[in-house]
């Protein structure tokens, strides 16, 4: 991240969107609502693996670049994203999308996750429009603290 953001310095370019995840959460991060704010609010706490802290580490450079630099840094915490596209591998919300397939096959699912649990994903189209508009909006009309948004 240090070398983008000088290569930005450098370049004269000083507006960013960067991905963030709810990877960077942690145990200790509320179940419910979990805001970008709590991040900001909460610099310390552990987000339970590297990837997170990765994450967290990136926030606090664009920080440091923001108050250095006057760059215009924003990011939004992805859940977990959805699509319709008839192959996909590898991610945390493949369950989710296996159930979609089996639904229209007509075929039995069993989901691994209880029926209650609210989970946070969004759709891909959704998220493109979010994060379109984050990276669109003026700079005035964004009221969340270092501009991060949780995108849901």
């Amino acid at each position: 991240m240090k070398v983008i953001l000088e290569a930005m310095r450098e370049a004269g370019v000083t507006q960013m969107l960067f991905s963030d995840s709810i990877g960077s959460y942690g145990a200790d991060a509320p179940r419910e609502q979990a805001t970008a704010r709590w991040l900001v609010e909460h610099p310390t706490q552990d987000p339970g693996s590297d990837y997170g802290r990765q994450k967290r580490a990136c926030r606090e450079l664009m920080r440091a670049y923001a108050e250095k630099h006057g760059f215009d840094c924003r990011w939004a915490v992805i859940p977990g994203v959805l699509h319709g596209d008839a192959v996909w591998g590898g991610g945390t919300t493949e369950y989710a999308l296996d159930a979609i397939k089996c639904a229209f096959d007509g075929t039995t699912f069993t989901c691994p996750v209880p029926y209650e649990m609210p989970l946070p994903m969004i759709m891909a189209d959704d998220l493109i429009v979010g994060l379109l508009a984050l990276q669109d909006a003026q700079k005035s009309a964004l009221g969340q603290p270092e501009c991060g948004y949780a995108m849901s």
